[in-house]
């Protein structure tokens, strides 16, 4: 932190794209599962993984816009606020996927 109180540096909404790739492997064991019959661990693990990391970058994302009181400016940046609502794509993917598992449902 500086003397005013703002973080030295600026956590970006790309930085979202790590959990976002490891829900695209999660996806591939999954349908790898469903479609040959492989153990169900190698799925299950990339998706608790992936979810570790999404919730891991969003307390360090959000920790640092609101340190920085970039609140309001974040989704009016031209360039950064397309992957700014990755995460909510995460949230579907991650969602989608228990529910999936819990009703006993088969993936594609």
């Amino acid at each position: 932190m500086t003397a005013t109180g703002k973080p030295p540096y600026r956590v970006t909404p790309n930085a979202f794209g790590m959990p976002f790739g490891l829900c695209g492997l999660a996806q591939c064991w999954s349908t790898a599962h469903a479609t040959t019959g492989i153990p169900r661990w190698p799925a299950d693990t990339p998706w608790i993984i992936s979810a570790c990391v999404w919730l891991a970058t969003l307390i360090w994302y959000a920790g640092n816009v609101l340190r920085a009181g970039r609140l309001r400016t974040e989704l009016k940046d031209r360039a950064l606020a397309d992957p700014t609502f990755v995460q909510d794509h995460l949230d579907a993917i991650l969602a989608a996927n228990r529910a999936v598992q819990w009703f006993g449902l088969k993936t594609p």
